[in-house]
Formats: structure tokens, C-alpha cells, sequence
């Protein structure tokens, strides 16, 4: 199958006829593009739905071509079964989602809704563009069980509630479902796993100070900063997701169009700085960058380069540029893109075997990851007897 992540070391010109096309409709310009790249070679459009679908872009690419006389009809059918989809899935999760923050506004809860919903209110400004699964609020530690009591009483149960003392002690999340259908994350920090936010400077608390007004369906809720959205969109794709997958990179981009006056961009450098999370961002703006021309200023990029004589820096890149490694080396890689690793505390942090089983399956990743190099190593040295 295609490589269905866009290329870290981004190259539009070695792109295929889809994914050019894919990425002039999220530019913005693809009147310039059919005319310069597709008008005689044509897009392979098998390639282009698999790939819309696989980035979970497919509801923004039907309203960047419907009306476009050159593609064909039933590929705008199936981009629009998408987008009308979406919206509907959207809406009833948003209206959810309200109803529960309204309970927890009673009881003087304080929330953040962060990701897909907040992106879809305040930068997509449209519920059928951007698709999200479950909805995810940010409270404080000492009111989980205010809010799980409140989830409890709106229908929701918590997944794997025997290890909630667990999930307390080494995560930072837990999931609620109800009627199987609809997912409620409530996180009391920004990254999932306790072991991540140890590794980093976050200020949680200035985060909350600094939160700004948002509604959902006319309730009351909050938003992260602008500044902080787009470091915390940084962490979350770097860390939460390996550095794969566009829709993120395309949320950071749509965020510095729409919202270009408001970000101070000093303060995001110089809390990438403070946070000892300037890896993580300098990736992911690079590639925003790269992919979108997004206007970042160079000196952002300058003040948290980080320094190329750092060990891992170079592996971690190699890694994540093969278009076939395993999703399971992000846990193996992971670590690499913290600006405190590695160093022999940091990996204890990171690797605190807990039990037998911990330390097995973290070697049976290791080796799900690295399989296809560890084949290829051991079919060379067979060639060469």
C-alpha cells in the first residue's frame, strides 16, 4: 500500500499527481496547480479518495472542488457523503458535549474543551470540515471525581475502571463512554502519560490563567490561548502521534491563517524554550511550514533549532522519514524528541518497568518496530556469505 503519511523531508515536486492536488486545495490554490500539474498528466483518483480518507480530509476537500468542472462527479459524491457525514456526527457529539459541560458549569467546574471540538468552533468555524471521535476536556486533577460523578449521572461509564488508581497515579486521562457511541476524554494534564509531562517545564497552571471564552452550542466553556494551542498542537502531534499524520499539521496551519494578528510569536519561542520543548515544536512548525508555506517568523525557528550535534536527533529523523516503519516505534522513538534525552535518569523516567510483563512488552515493541530493519540487516549479511 502507498505511504498514506506525507513525506517528513517535504519535496511537492516528487509528489504524486494526487497528493499535489490534496495539498493545493488546503493552499488554497488550485486553479494554479490543475493548470501547471494535472491538466495533461491526470490524477490517479482511486489514489486521491484512498489518501482524502486515510488524512481525514475529505469533508475540506469537497467544498475546495465542488463546482470544479474537471473532476469527476462520483469523486465528489463520495467526498460529499463524507462531509454531510461528518456534520451530523459532529453535532450530535457538540450538543453531548454541551450538555455535560452545562452540568459541570453548575456544580462551578471549570473546563477547557481542547482538540477536534475547539478546533471545529473557533478555527474551522463550520461542524462538517474538521471530524473528530470523542470529545476531549481538560479539567483540574482535584476534580476528576466531581466530573466522573457528573458523567455518571449523564449515562457515562468509565473504561477500565479497576485501574483508574493507575490511570491517577502514571496517566493523565481517562475515558467515558455511553450508549457505546459517544466518547468523553477528560485529561487533567495536556500529554497522556504522567512519565511525559514529568520530562517537560509546562506551566499548568498559567495555561488555565491564560485560557480564553468559547461556546459550545451557546454553553459556556473555555479554549487554550492561541500561543498555547499551537504549542500544545505541536507536543500532541510530535509526541501523541509520532510526527505522522496530516490532519494536525493542517489544524496548526489553518490556526496561524485565520488567527495571524493574535499569535505572539516571541512568547511561543520562548516558551518552547521555557517548557524544554523546543524539539517538538521546531519539527512540527518546520513541516507546517514546508507543506503549507505557512508564514512562520525565522527567528522562531533560530531561537529553538535544536542543536545538531544532539544525540538522537539524527535517529529519531531517519526513522521517521521510512515510509514503512511500524506506528508501534513511536514508543521507541518517542523520547528522542524531548529536549532532556536522553540521558540515564530521563530513560529510567521514561522505561520504569513496573512488573515483568512491562519489560517484556516493551521488548516485544521493540522488535514489532524495528522488524522490517532488523530483515533486511539479516538478508544482507546472508547475501554476503
Amino acid at each position: 500500500m502507498a505511504n498514506l503519511y506525507p513525506a517528513i523531508d517535504f519535496d511537492f515536486k516528487a509528489l504524486t499527481c494526487a497528493d499535489k492536488l490534496i495539498f493545493c486545495v488546503l493552499r488554497e490554490n488550485l486553479n494554479n496547480f490543475w493548470d501547471e500539474n494535472c491538466r495533461n498528466s491526470g490524477v490517479d483518483w482511486e489514489e486521491f479518495l484512498q489518501k482524502a480518507q486515510a488524512y481525514r480530509i475529505e469533508p475540506l476537500l469537497y467544498t475546495g472542488l465542488r463546482g470544479f468542472s474537471s473532476i469527476p462527479n462520483e469523486v465528489i459524491d463520495r467526498l460529499k457523503t463524507s462531509f454531510v457525514s461528518t456534520f451530523y456526527r459532529n453535532i450530535v457529539l457538540a450538543r453531548e458535549l454541551s450538555g455535560i459541560i452545562k452540568k459541570l458549569n453548575e456544580r462551578k467546574i471549570e473546563t477547557i474543551v481542547l482538540k477536534g471540538v475547539s478546533l471545529s468552533a473557533c478555527v474551522y468555524d463550520d461542524w462538517s470540515l474538521r471530524g473528530f471521535n470523542d470529545a476531549d476536556l481538560l479539567v483540574k486533577k482535584e476534580d476528576f471525581f466531581s466530573v466522573r460523578a457528573v458523567l455518571k449521572e449523564l449515562g457515562y461509564e468509565l473504561l477500565c475502571e479497576k485501574k483508574i488508581k493507575s490511570s491517577l497515579k502514571y496517566r493523565s486521562q481517562a475515558m467515558f463512554v455511553k450508549d457505546g457511541k459517544y466518547f468523553i476524554d477528560v485529561h487533567w494534564h495536556l500529554l497522556d502519560l504522567d512519565r511525559y509531562n514529568k520530562a517537560i517545564n509546562l506551566d499548568l497552571g498559567k495555561i488555565w490563567d491564560r485560557r480564553e471564552p468559547l461556546k459550545i452550542n451557546e454553553i459556556d466553556s473555555a479554549r487554550l490561548s492561541l500561543n498555547d494551542m499551537i504549542v500544545y498542537l505541536c507536543l500532541h502531534q510530535a509526541i501523541q502521534h509520532g510526527l505522522k499524520g496530516l490532519i494536525w499539521y493542517l489544524d496548526i496551519y489553518k490556526i496561524i491563517k485565520k488567527y495571524s494578528d493574535g499569535i505572539d510569536w516571541e512568547k511561543i519561542a520562548d516558551d518552547a524554550v521555557t517548557y524544554r520543548v523546543k524539539r517538538p515544536v521546531y519539527y512540527v512548525l518546520t513541516f507546517v511550514s514546508d507543506m503549507f508555506n505557512a508564514q512562520i517568523p525565522q527567528f522562531v525557528f533560530e531561537k529553538i533549532k535544536p542543536g545538531i550535534n544532539k544525540f538522537g536527533q539524527g535517529f529519531v529523523l531517519r526513522n521517521l522519514k521510512r515510509a514503512n516503519i511500524s506506528v508501534n516505534s513511536e514508543y521507541i522513538l518517542t523520547p528522542f524528541l524531548f529536549d532532556t534525552l536522553p540521558q540515564a535518569a530521563n530513560f529510567v523516567l521514561f522505561y520504569s518497568f513496573r512488573s515483568p510483563a512491562h519489560f517484556f512488552y516493551s521488548i516485544k515493541l521493540f522488535f514489532r518496530s524495528f522488524s522490517p530493519a532488523i530483515r533486511l540487516f539479516l538478508k544482507g549479511r546472508g547475501n554476503g556469505r
